[in-house]
């Protein structure tokens, strides 16, 4: 009989304090886990209604100096908590309809601000300040991107995209 195996598809670590981590897989059921000593033990975390943890939508970052405050990608939404999971919360605005979100990263340094990546190649950032999600596309190709990372120390952001290579903005 075919099984299919679980594959981890959400893994991160807070800056904040490296002994909490995440990790979670889809199959059989969509699960979180979370450690807050290193991996020595894990416990399971409320699963938000809606999240995608299935390799093509992986998106999850820690706060950079809390580990109780995270989100995690959800459907066309972001959802948050800041209780370590136990609760989540949609982020206020709206994304355009039939958005499919791939990546989220965090801009340090800013009202929890963080940008998200789409299938169809748009980028959009949001804070607390804005409460909304503002298109992102200075010097970025409209294609999907798959995966975001910000480099506060040269003030860029990178997109690593399907078939068009890693920009740079």
């Amino acid at each position: 009989a075919y099984r299919r195996q679980r594959q981890m598809c959400i893994r991160d670590r807070s800056k904040g304090n490296p002994n909490v981590m995440i990790v979670g897989w889809e199959r059989p059921t969509a699960t979180l886990k979370k450690s807050t000593d290193g991996g020595a033990t894990w416990s399971t975390i409320t699963f938000p209604w809606g999240a995608n943890i299935n390799g093509r939508y992986s998106g999850f970052t820690f706060h950079p100096s809390d580990p109780n405050t995270m989100w995690v990608i959800a459907d066309a939404r972001v959802k948050k908590s800041t209780d370590g999971g136990v609760t989540w919360v949609d982020e206020p605005g709206t994304l355009p309809s039939g958005t499919e979100l791939f990546s989220i990263a965090l801009q340090e340094g800013t009202s929890n601000g963080f940008y998200v990546s789409g299938k169809y190649g748009n980028i959009w950032y949001h804070d607390d300040n804005i409460g909304g999600y503002v298109l992102y596309e200075t010097g970025l190709p409209n294609v999907w991107v798959r995966e975001l990372e910000v480099l506060p120390h040269v003030n860029k952001i990178r997109a690593a995209t399907w078939g068009r290579g890693i920009w740079e903005s």
